[in-house]
């Protein structure tokens, strides 16, 4: 997850934007990584990483949108750079990125498609309310991954 940790990692690149947004999705989703590893087997963190880097980027740029005031002053954010219909629409493409990478997990187990529901629901309410112009679609965002971790955990219990 995405936090002031994680942000501080990346300050100095976050301010020019998108590569900072990248480094924030990347190191937020190192996690997944770093827990297969101590498994023993860091290779099977792999595509949980690459379902949660388009999330994580989704969130950071929704943030960027709602922040867009504040930061036009020392931050080169992607909203500030194209515009926000343009940023509104790399978060909708990157949150259906994230929905995309969950289907092969779903297709495996049948039990993860259901308890995953939620979370995909909470990602289209999150794309209806960026693309609408609303704010909150950050927090939208964070829940529908933590409803994602809760959904693999359940899912692999049955």
């Amino acid at each position: 997850m995405t936090g002031g940790g994680t942000g501080q990692v990346a300050c100095g690149v976050k301010a020019h934007g998108v590569p900072g947004n990248v480094v924030v999705a990347v190191v937020a989703s190192l996690p997944f990584l770093f827990g297969a590893w101590s498994a023993g087997s860091a290779s099977a963190g792999i595509p949980l990483f690459l379902v949660g880097v388009p999330l994580h980027f989704a969130r950071e740029i929704a943030k960027d949108l709602d922040d867009a005031d504040g930061d036009a002053a020392h931050r080169r954010t992607l909203p500030l750079r194209v515009g926000p219909g343009i940023a509104r629409l790399v978060v909708v493409t990157s949150v259906a990125l994230f929905v995309v990478a969950l289907a092969p997990f779903a297709v495996r187990r049948p039990a993860f498609a259901i308890v995953v529901l939620p979370a995909v629901a909470l990602c289209l309410v999150a794309a209806r309310r960026v693309l609408s112009g609303q704010r909150g679609t950050p927090r939208l965002l964070k829940s529908a991954m933590v409803v994602a971790m809760v959904a693999f955990v359940l899912s692999a219990r049955w």
